[in-house]
């Protein structure tokens, strides 16, 4: 009868709320990323993001001696229309604990080692997810400085955040995980940007990434995704259309399970990766999972008419994982137009929504 005990659990509710997915995409045209933010807190939405001066209409004034006319910004005001999906299980099944870790990225990644406080004693296997991230181009040049300004934002070749093999502490009051991450600029060939091009090799970005623990006796079911998409240019007027995914082709086989928790737990883009490298302008960004639905995919697009300058490209590789957790499920999402501001230090203003 103790086994049995200890096996079902010892009947205290817990509850967390948890990341399923998110997306953005700009109302007007494709940009650079300066900033993106999707957080989870006190059952709140937190959500933020900012794409260079060309989002913003406010242009840093350049350091002393710098080349307006190979450093040039165009000042434009934009917005976009932010998802961010979510999910709350209350179980008597699992243990749940929050944290945070911050890494400041380049292309060779950076690793540090986070530690996340646990509700109650945890008993069984840890698993950690991705329960949102705060990405930031407003971070010093490796080196010295130079003429341009990182907070303008980067063109990313490879955007990366994954999680190691957590680990339950001795007293099982908290849990490990090493969190990775790794941001590559590329250049833009743009007369006007030559500024930029100059300092690809020299770009940090600052991820804070939000973690969710789960300390479970319930073995959750893997999900691995590996996704390649190639869109054709056509010309910058008139490129040609990139399609949404096709829900038939990225099924996740959990079953239609809408009761389920499931987060992300690594992903990984690669932009551009045939033919001549070089950065991508994003108009979209996407990390999609629905239990209910039995589908999930990643996704993003350059697609803008009037400033698209090439095709595009990705290779996404991903992890997630799906628990069948007894208890009381809910679902939902925050769907909002976000507009953009920004300090004169490159601050963006974030915008708060109840879950």
């Amino acid at each position: 009868m103790l086994a049995l005990f200890l096996l079902v659990g010892c009947g205290t509710e817990s509850t967390a709320t948890f990341l399923r997915g998110n997306r953005f995409e700009w109302d007007y045209f494709n940009h650079r990323l300066s900033h993106l933010e999707y957080g989870i807190e006190d059952e709140q939405a937190h959500l933020a993001i900012v794409g260079g001066t060309s989002t913003t209409a406010f242009a840093p004034p350049l350091p002393a001696g710098c080349d307006v006319d190979t450093c040039t910004e165009f000042p434009f005001a934009d917005r976009a229309q932010m998802r961010l999906d979510w999910g709350r299980v209350t179980t008597t099944q699992a243990v749940f604990g929050t944290g945070a870790a911050s890494v400041v990225a380049d292309a060779d990644g950076e690793t540090v080692t986070a530690t996340i406080p646990l509700g109650a004693r945890g008993r069984k296997v840890p698993h950690v997810l991705l329960n949102g991230y705060t990405i930031s181009s407003n971070e010093p040049l490796a080196g010295e400085e130079a003429c341009y300004l990182p907070q303008n934002g980067w063109l990313p070749t490879r955007v990366a955040l994954t999680l190691g093999e957590p680990a339950l502490s001795a007293d099982g009051m908290s849990v490990t995980v090493d969190v990775t991450a790794v941001f590559a600029a590329g250049p833009t060939y743009e007369d006007e940007r030559v500024c930029l091009d100059e300092v690809i090799d020299r770009a940090r970005v600052r991820f804070d990434v939000h973690l969710l623990a789960v300390v479970t006796h319930v073995e959750p079911q893997e999900l691995t995704f590996d996704q390649t998409q190639s869109f054709a240019y056509g010309d910058r007027f008139d490129p040609l259309e990139q399609p949404e995914p096709d829900p038939a082709e990225h099924a996740l086989g959990v079953g239609g399970d809408a009761d389920l928790t499931l987060g992300w737990t690594g992903w990984d883009f690669r932009f551009h990766t045939e033919g001549q490298e070089r950065g991508a302008y994003i108009r979209s960004l996407e990390l999609f999972l629905d239990g209910a639905g039995d589908v999930g995919w990643a996704h993003a697009r350059n697609y803008s008419p009037g400033t698209q300058l090439s095709g595009f490209d990705y290779a996404f590789t991903g992890r997630a994982l799906a628990f069948p957790l007894k208890g009381e499920t809910t679902t939902g999402s925050v769907d909002e137009l976000v507009l953009v501001d920004v300090t004169p230090d490159g601050v963006p203003t974030v915008f708060t929504y109840d879950l």
